[in-house]
Parts: structure tokens; C-alpha cells; sequence
């Protein structure tokens, strides 16, 4: 049937399907964390710095809550992998915070207009990461530079 609907259509139903197993992950993930004694809850959100209410909306989000700081990083040429090695705790503290940002649906957007125009710099207004990204950026450009 997909093949009988104009392109644009497939790409919608596209979209959609995506968010729908995006949301039956997430609901999965939340029943998993719910299956949970209160003790262990406490526990895991004690281990990761966070409060119990911030845990349920990080695995609300699901394993992809933090795509669009990927992105970022990405756009800002920072790579996730080497800051995961070198400094942990700000990666998780990054991945929180954008997990959690109210400003997610705009971030996509801005993200999808940076590609056309790379000087766009707006989503610093917005961003509850802006300060550290902008940092870890200029650290890199320092190390690039001396090193």
C-alpha cells in the first residue's frame, strides 16, 4: 500500500512509524523501571546524580533522548565517544540535561536549519547545555591549535 501514496505521504507514515516503536521502547523501558522495588529506583537515580522524578522522565525519553545532543556535538565537531572517555560525568550530565530540555522539538528544527546555514546560532538562547558545549568547543579549538 506504502507504494500507491505520493512520496511525501510515505515519508509521513515513515515518521510516523518511527515514533510509534520510539514510544512502545520507551513504554517498555518505563514498565521495566516500574517493575522495580522503590529501594532499587532510589538507588539507580542516587548512582546517576539525579532525583527519582528526573530518572522516569530520562527513560520516558528512552535510548534516544539524547540524539540531539549527538547532533549538536556533531554540528559543534565534538566528538561524544572521546568525551565519554575523557570525562564521563559531563557527558552524563549533558545527556541529562538535554534529555530532559523542554526546548527539544525546537533544538530539532534549528538542527535541521543549521545543515542549510552552518552560522545559525540561535539554539544558544534555548539550550541548557549552550555554556558546557560552548566550553568543551573552545577547549578543542585550544588543543587543536597547540596540539
Amino acid at each position: 500500500m506504502p507504494a500507491l501514496l505520493p512520496r511525501n505521504d510515505r515519508s509521513i507514515l515513515g515518521a510516523v512509524a518511527e515514533w510509534w516503536r520510539r514510544w512502545i521502547r520507551a513504554r517498555s523501558d518505563l514498565f521495566d523501571l516500574d517493575s522495580c522495588g522503590a529501594d532499587q529506583v532510589e538507588r539507580m537515580a542516587r548512582d546517576l546524580g539525579m532525583s527519582v522524578s528526573e530518572l522516569r522522565v530520562v527513560v520516558r525519553h528512552g535510548r534516544d533522548g539524547a540524539d540531539l545532543l549527538r547532533r549538536r556535538m556533531a554540528a559543534l565537531q565534538l566528538d561524544p565517544d572521546e568525551l565519554a572517555r575523557s570525562e564521563p560525568a559531563t557527558l552524563r550530565d549533558l545527556q541529562k540535561l538535554c534529555t530532559m530540555c523542554r526546548s527539544r522539538g525546537r533544538c530539532a528544527r534549528d538542527l535541521t536549519r543549521e545543515s542549510a546555514d552552518p552560522t545559525w546560532q540561535d539554539w544558544r538562547d534555548y539550550c541548557p547545555n549552550a555554556a558546557t558545549l560552548d566550553m568543551l568547543s573552545t577547549l578543542k579549538s585550544c588543543s587543536d591549535v597547540h596540539g
